[in-house]
């Protein structure tokens, strides 16, 4: 696996304070610079959550989705916002501040008929 550049790696850009206010993360290297290198506290179950899967991801144990999950997940415990733009598919924000599809037409339809 080429952690270096991804395909399969949805891009997202953190916003931090200081010398390097948006951080953009867009591969598994770019991942791992960012918590190691950016990120405001090395503390945090979720931060350790995300580092640790970042590097499972790296070795091919994980797919690069349950990493950039977990990455969310650390930048929410950190109060780190992420701008995340997901390519050709309709979203909506949830409270959680994860990205989920909108339902179909034909489910819209189908729950507005009951």
């Amino acid at each position: 696996m080429n952690w270096r550049k991804s395909h399969h790696f949805d891009p997202l850009t953190l916003v931090l304070g200081g010398r390097e206010k948006y951080k953009f993360v867009g591969s598994l290297r770019e991942m791992a610079e960012a918590l190691v290198l950016t990120w405001p506290s090395d503390d945090g179950e979720e931060y350790m959550e995300a580092v640790k899967l970042c590097l499972e991801a790296m070795q091919g144990k994980v797919s690069e989705h349950m990493a950039r999950d977990a990455l969310i997940r650390a930048a929410h415990e950190a109060s780190i916002p992420v701008i995340s733009l997901v390519y050709g598919m309709k979203t909506q924000p949830q409270e959680t501040g994860m990205i989920q599809p909108l339902p179909e037409q034909n489910e819209l339809d189908e729950n507005h008929l009951r």
